[in-house]
């Protein structure tokens, strides 16, 4: 993934052909954040934190739960 495909409602393809829906872009913590549902059902909230290294995106699943809780509480009241 690019860096010019970063933008919510873009389709997210990781290396194992497994698909995300980008629903919203956040920093936290001085750390960007991707929030994704799944594309096939069921689904799935996951956040992804991610890197940009030259013009490509490097992400790593983010499994902290209290960043994930600040992260799905903020969006929470955000869209209440």
């Amino acid at each position: 993934m690019n860096l010019q495909d970063l933008k919510i409602g873009t389709l997210m393809t990781l290396s194992q052909n497994e698909q995300y829906r980008i629903v919203d872009i956040r920093i936290e913590d001085n750390k960007n954040y991707i929030v994704c549902s799944t594309n096939k059902k069921p689904i799935l909230p996951i956040v992804f934190e991610y890197r940009i290294i030259g013009e490509k995106l490097q992400v790593r699943e983010e499994k902290d739960s209290q960043i994930l809780k600040s992260i799905y509480s903020k969006l929470r009241n955000e869209n209440s």
